[in-house]
């Protein structure tokens, strides 16, 4: 916004080149700025349909679309554009008989940007609305989390713990009930530093921080500063994927359990949610899930953080949609088919959730064809 405002001031105070009359130029401009309020709406509308689309059709916590950059990118480049041409207009001036041909250049190339932007939200929002793209997105997206959290394979000891202070401070949520979204792990690393100190966050991202209960326990001989602690804390409203390992199979599982509903009754979308939550669970069947330990510079450990089992992976992907697939053997049969495939690919301990879950719908077959 800055620039176009420096650019609507210096632009017209070119000297050289060729020049433009003003009579030409000023209606140009005041005919783009009005123009550009259509835009302006289009970025709106476009938001409000798909994610009102996202809701119904996907799950309240489907919010790519909205979250997209573009949307927020387009919707500010088009108001810059916006500001550059009517603060221009404004600055020619009625007593200038000409201008440089570098502003009407300039707007018209801006306008030109606007509508290759305003095509490229348009496509975007089209596969927003496209269940198999949308759908992928959520499973690309779940990969590409759960590939930068969890990066070591399982068996790899995780960093063992420095003996820890004998003073224990708990840090408690003193604000209404929210979202933790994510952790600012390089400021809570600084300061269990400073105050010498360990640092065990209790909630997972992604779970609720309630009032009056305890967000993290401060192992330190020091006064500890709670604000300091929780404003390393990343609040909101809604779920976010940069640090949410468990984001990506809520989101299928809402759309799997809502396919599964008597309302909608479509097992073959629930189908295809599955083949989504089987990729992501294979990226993370055979990777060390318990590094909760961050160490500083010194190798001295810091920080734990409470991160998802094993279990909670196949309690979110898995056990919801067992209970509905009771009415669909078509989807009974895919998710066992999901975990005899996961247990040819998990390790020795990681079987036993699998196998425990398998046996589990042997019996609702079993007794379901006997009675």
């Amino acid at each position: 916004m800055s620039v176009a405002v420096l650019l609507a001031f210096a632009l017209p105070e070119v000297g050289g080149g060729p020049r433009a009359h003003r009579e030409s130029v000023a209606p140009l401009l005041l005919g783009i700025s009005g123009g550009l309020i259509s835009f302006i709406a289009l970025v709106f509308s476009l938001l409000f349909l798909v994610v009102q689309h996202g809701n119904t059709a996907f799950s309240p916590r489907f919010t790519l679309f909205r979250d997209a950059p573009i949307v927020w990118h387009s919707f500010s480049y088009f108001t810059a554009v916006l500001v550059f041409c009517s603060t221009s207009a404004v600055r020619i001036g009625p007593d200038a008989e000409d201008v440089s041909a570098a502003v009407p250049i300039a707007a018209v190339v801006m306008v030109l940007v606007a509508l290759g932007l305003s095509r490229a939200l348009q496509l975007r929002a089209l596969r927003s609305l496209q269940f198999n793209d949308s759908m992928e997105q959520i499973r690309r997206r779940g990969e590409e989390v759960l590939s930068s959290i969890y990066r070591t394979t399982s068996g790899c000891r995780p960093p063992v713990d420095a003996e820890r202070p004998p003073v224990v401070t708990e840090v408690r949520w003193q604000r209404p009930t929210t979202l933790l979204t994510g952790i600012d792990l390089r400021g809570l690393l600084l300061e269990a530093r400073r105050l010498d100190a360990v640092i065990e966050m209790k909630p997972m991202i992604g779970s609720e921080l309630r009032r009056g209960l305890v967000v993290a326990e401060v192992l330190a001989s020091a006064p500890v500063d709670a604000c300091r602690v929780q404003r390393s804390l990343a609040t909101g409203t809604d779920r976010k994927f940069p640090q949410d390992p468990l984001l990506a199979f809520r989101l299928l599982g809402d759309i799997g359990n809502r396919a599964m509903s008597l309302a909608v009754n479509d097992p073959a979308t629930c189908v295809d949610a599955l083949g989504c939550i089987f990729d992501l669970l294979a990226v993370v069947i055979d990777k060390q899930l318990d590094f909760g330990t961050i160490a500083d510079e010194d190798g001295t450990a810091r920080v734990h953080l409470s991160l998802p089992t094993w279990n909670d992976f196949l309690a979110v992907a898995v056990d919801e949609i067992a209970h509905f697939a009771r009415r669909s053997p078509t989807v009974e049969a895919r998710l066992r088919d999901l975990i005899t495939d996961l247990l040819a690919l998990a390790p020795a301990d990681r079987r036993d959730d699998l196998e425990t879950r398998l046996v589990s719908l042997t019996h609702t077959t079993t007794g379901r064809t006997s009675s």
